[in-house]
């Protein structure tokens, strides 16, 4: 326990020792399990046990108070940066505090008829669904416990069409770990479709991206993620990611099942906009010697540390040839991608007098929890600032690592969502 929440759970302790009633289930635990657990500990859910009354939580209630108090729960892997993040389920320290006085003192029921206030949602969700579009056959998962798995999927707009928000609905929710929609553009369309053909069944096996470890320059954007949980979402108001007609999506599915062989037949759903006021596209951010091997990562190293520091405006080209930022762009979320041996990551915009501005910090990175950070506000980057990505990674192993979409591989990549200033 921090020295923080060990002196907010005292204070709790001392306030019910001069009289104040200790906390219940239905008028203090219950709206924060239901507001910021429930999501995932649910029946049939990914999570290893639901959360859907006083006796479960109470069955788990030691193991419950340490993974608060040690911020493992609810899942969110960035600390404090410069920005303001929104959808964010941490709890207050209030909130961690309360669920070891409610153990300590015995974790009494309460009146179901006074229930506490519930929480506000994490998200709002998506304002309404004008497309849903699903895998296209059923899929039974070849490996366990970790089966990562790319479905191709036609986009049936026939005009250009704007994406404003997005949600996932797992087939399978028990094995649906996340997942992540990639955008392949018109002239490289044909692809996924090939990949998908040179293997058995339904999609084609991937991992660190969409080409699934093919030597491929397609580029490939992001286009949503998803994670249990997650209600959706949709981007702030005026904002859109195009799709041109012609498109092909490929969804990146994580399953995560015990043995081989579970089913799932995931759909997701967009909102969507024949126009919108900006334009935005995430612009993925990283070093391009990389790619061609140049980021090693020597076998039974800690520490190594690979960064890049410059003006993106050029790469961002690469992946969005029709966009152009001359005067800046704003950015507006993050998304950090590394493999099973990174540690921390971080993102900045340097300004020249030296002002540094987080817009990503995560110190324990965890493959398993990686997610889209949104922030309340953009922050600005202007003609002259730099956008530095910094990747720590330790390797144990006795083989050497260097950059590939394999398992065994590493990658160090953030993508922003970016505007035109």
């Amino acid at each position: 326990m921090t020295p923080r929440v060990a002196c907010l759970a005292f204070a709790l302790l001392l306030a019910t020792a001069c009289g104040r009633p200790a906390p219940t289930w239905h008028g203090d635990v219950r709206p924060v399990v239901e507001g910021r657990c429930a999501g995932c500990h649910a029946a049939g859910g990914v999570a290893p046990f639901p959360l859907q009354d006083a006796a479960a939580v109470r069955a788990h209630a030691e193991a419950i108070v340490a993974s608060v108090e040690a911020r493992r729960m609810p899942p969110w892997q960035a600390s404090e940066a410069d920005v303001t993040y929104r959808e964010n389920p941490s709890l207050t320290e209030a909130q961690v505090a309360l669920f070891r006085q409610w153990m300590e003192a015995g974790m009494p029921e309460g009146d179901p008829t006074r229930p506490g206030a519930p929480l506000a949602p994490v998200s709002a969700g998506l304002g309404r669904v004008d497309l849903e579009l699903a895998l296209p056959t059923a899929y039974a998962t070849r490996r366990a416990p970790d089966d990562y798995r790319c479905f191709p999927v036609d986009w049936p707009q026939s005009a250009p069409t704007y994406v404003t928000g997005f949600d996932a609905l797992p087939g399978n929710p028990a094995i649906v770990h996340h997942l992540a929609v990639y955008l392949v553009p018109p002239d490289s369309a044909h692809l996924p479709a090939q990949w998908d053909a040179e293997e058995e069944g339904p999609g084609y096996t991937c991992y660190g991206g969409p080409s699934g470890g093919r030597d491929s320059t397609v580029p490939t954007l992001l286009l949503s993620a998803w994670i249990p949980g997650f209600a959706g979402s949709t981007l702030p108001d005026g904002l859109g990611i195009l799709v041109p007609p012609g498109s092909r999506l490929v969804l990146q599915v994580h399953y995560n099942a015990a043995q081989p062989g579970a089913e799932d037949l995931t759909r997701v759903r967009f909102q969507l906009a024949d126009a919108v006021q900006t334009r935005a596209v995430y612009a993925p951010w990283l070093k391009l010697d990389w790619v061609a091997g140049s980021m090693p990562i020597p076998a039974g190293t800690s520490g190594v540390l690979h960064q890049v520091v410059d003006d993106p405006r050029d790469f961002f080209k690469l992946f969005a040839p029709d966009f152009d930022f001359p005067n800046g762009f704003n950015v507006h979320s993050a998304m950090f991608h590394m493999h099973n041996l990174g540690r921390h990551g971080e993102a900045l915009i340097l300004k020249p007098g030296g002002e540094r501005v987080r817009l990503l910090d995560i110190p324990r990175w965890d493959f398993h929890g990686q997610r889209e950070y949104r922030f309340t506000a953009p922050a600005a980057f202007a003609p002259g600032d730099k956008v530095a990505l910094r990747c720590t990674f330790d390797n144990p192993g006795a083989t050497d690592v260097n950059w590939g979409e394999g398992t065994a591989d590493e990658m160090c990549v953030v993508n922003l969502l970016v505007t035109p200033r």
